[in-house]
């Protein structure tokens, strides 16, 4: 099994304002004479991350969607995390409807719940 690296060029400063976790991972960098920051999250996730923090917008996928949730919850990111939610909202099915019910409920997420308790009504 091996582990995918990836760089990206990014402003710290931008990343800072964004996320109150990247903000405390680059202060504490401050002093280290390492450059890199090392997140866990996967790669597809942090460069729909990094679109978001730069553009406010990404691409969602039912595929990439709970990838993208976990990153935004990594690194504290408010109005990503508000932003998969309207796009799962969006995309509702008979197929993900307990899935989401499930989600919403692990999250405490009141809007999202009521969307499918309503859904299954």
């Amino acid at each position: 099994m091996t582990e995918e690296y990836l760089e990206f060029p990014v402003h710290r400063f931008i990343l800072a304002a964004s996320s109150p976790y990247l903000r405390m991972a680059f202060t504490n960098m401050q002093h280290s004479e390492n450059p890199f920051l090392q997140l866990d999250i996967e790669c597809d996730a942090l460069e729909s991350l990094l679109d978001f923090t730069y553009t406010r917008e990404c691409i969602l996928t039912l595929d990439n969607v709970s990838r993208i949730i976990d990153a935004a919850k990594l690194c504290q990111m408010t109005s990503l995390f508000q932003y998969c939610c309207e796009y799962l909202m969006h995309n509702l099915n008979y197929e993900n409807i307990f899935h989401l019910y499930d989600f919403a409920k692990l999250h405490s997420n009141s809007k999202l719940l009521n969307v499918t308790y309503e859904y299954l009504m």
